[in-house]
């Protein structure tokens, strides 16, 4: 395949530094994937230590918390009210 700029000569793929194969591009995108892959499972290993997780886990517990003081502090006051 040829590229044409006006006025020269036209460029091939091959005189760019663009001579890698299909076959060869298949080759490094799949190592890519490997190495992200492992990578990934890496990541995965800290898990417990990754910011984001853990400063969603105080969250979950802190709602969870205000949650039980909502419920029972309902129910003291509708207790209260029957028995006064």
């Amino acid at each position: 395949m040829y590229l044409c700029v006006s006025g020269s000569t036209p460029l091939t793929y091959s005189s760019m530094g663009l001579q890698d194969t299909r076959s060869e591009r298949l080759e490094k995108l799949t190592q890519s994937k490997k190495d992200l892959a492992s990578l990934e499972s890496e990541i995965n290993a800290y898990g417990d230590s990754n910011p984001a997780k853990v400063e969603e886990a105080r969250r979950a517990a802190f709602l969870a918390k205000e949650a039980a003081y909502r419920w029972t502090g309902m129910r003291c006051i509708f207790f209260h009210s029957f028995l006064c």
